[in-house]
């Protein structure tokens, strides 16, 4: 009989992940199911539904005074209530770390079992930015009973830093799990359907559809695609659809303006869509072009539906996608190939900041051939991605060590 208990999962702004985010709601209410009492910290001003535990809080930068203090102090309150607090992200396991800490500190029964899922990038883009995360991250080791990694970068930082139990985060396809009705799902849209979201997106007859769909900030780089869209032979061909928003938005559409044509640019902008999953599948490729990502949504569900798939060869990309590469200390080796893209297992793959393979791809994407292999190769590889009953079955196995662990503590 699985032992239930007390969770509470802690999620901060600055680890924000709108897919994480969903992972952690799918997750708490899965949990709830089977018996547990769930609680979430979430960043203030979102809500919890399902009957959850909702506890807003600011967990803003690295742990320090004032309003990181008053966040460090209420967790370590917190702490007494749980069994097991499981923390998404750096930073949100770092506060948690110091909580548990705390706690030690004042002479509190024993607090509850700290369990970590890291699904961002460990390696920060400045010397600064990495020498935070190595700190934070030793702290987190310290603390920590287990530690999930979405990809395996992040397991080889993780493992670098000390001595903890590490695995291979499961990050389940959601959109298939919680999509059911024909209206919002997981079934193709029919023909006469896709000709109505791409028209509806601005995609001219006969104009190919190129689909990004992510947070508009710099480690994003969809510049890279405004930068091949600037192509003669490309813009003659493709249209553009840009779904998302954020601060680099701005730059991004000057950005276009420069280098595309004023009468009739081939780019649309909408900072949402009701229907993503839907408007992936009516796309010709969808494009992935980010310094790092670990295992998106999005992608999972062109793979699903047969989308082709371009994406940079980082993080968890390689993995999900089927891939086979060799790593280094900081992620991923792209192997020489007489192209600028790679296809490995199931999507096209580039370089981080190669503008000029996201270029190559979208040309030789024109080819009907290209296209329908592709395809065919996203829907084999979605027959392997894992699931919510996996991720369930996962994190469930952890808590019931944990659970263990601070038995015995209590009963000495």
């Amino acid at each position: 009989m699985p032992t239930t208990g007390r969770l509470l999962m802690v999620r901060s702004a600055v680890d924000a992940d709108s897919d994480m985010s969903d992972l952690v709601t799918a997750l708490a209410e899965g949990l709830t199911r089977e018996g547990h009492q769930v609680g979430i910290v979430h960043p203030e001003g979102e809500t919890v539904g399902g009957g959850l535990a909702s506890y807003p809080l600011a967990i803003q930068g690295g742990p320090g005074a004032g309003a990181e203090s008053a966040a460090v102090r209420r967790l370590s309150d917190l702490a007494a209530e749980y069994d097991v607090i499981h923390a998404f992200g750096m930073r949100a396991a770092a506060y948690c770390a110091l909580a548990l800490s705390l706690a030690r500190a004042a002479g509190r029964p024993p607090a509850a079992r700290l369990v970590v899922t890291l699904h961002q990038p460990v390696y920060g883009a400045t010397a600064d930015e990495s020498f935070l995360n190595t700190a934070l991250g030793r702290i987190v080791v310290d603390a920590a009973d287990h530690i999930f990694c979405v990809s395996q970068d992040i397991q080889n930082f993780v493992e670098g830093l000390g001595h903890v139990a590490v695995s291979r985060a499961v990050i389940p396809e959601l959109w298939a799990a919680t999509r059911t009705s024909t209206a919002t799902g997981t079934a193709p849209p029919a023909t006469q359907e896709i000709t109505r979201l791409r028209r509806e997106a601005g995609v001219a007859q006969g104009r190919f559809m190129a689909l990004v769909a992510t947070e508009l900030q710099p480690r994003k780089c969809v510049d890279m695609v405004i930068d091949a869209m600037g192509d003669p032979k490309v813009r003659d061909m493709w249209h553009l659809v840009v779904v998302g928003d954020g601060p680099h938005r701005e730059h991004l559409q000057r950005q276009a303006e420069r280098l595309l044509p004023a009468a009739r640019p081939p780019v649309t902008w909408i900072a949402s869509h009701h229907d993503l999953p839907r408007l992936i599948a009516a796309s010709d490729a969808l494009l992935v072009t980010s310094q790092w990502e670990g295992k998106p949504q999005a992608v999972q569900h062109a793979l699903r539906v047969g989308t082709p798939v371009v994406a940079t060869c980082s993080g968890g990309i390689p993995e999900l996608v089927g891939a086979e590469y060799l790593f280094s200390a900081e992620g991923v080796v792209l192997p020489r190939t007489t192209q600028s893209y790679d296809i490995n297992g199931a999507a096209m793959l580039i370089a981080v900041d190669d503008e000029g393979a996201v270029r190559d791809s979208l040309r030789d994407l024109e080819s009907l051939p290209l296209r329908v292999r592709l395809s065919e190769l996203g829907r084999s590889r979605a027959l392997h991605l894992e699931t919510l009953d996996e991720a369930l079955a996962q994190v469930t196995g952890v808590y019931e060590a944990a659970f263990a662990r601070r038995a015995a503590t209590l009963a000495r």
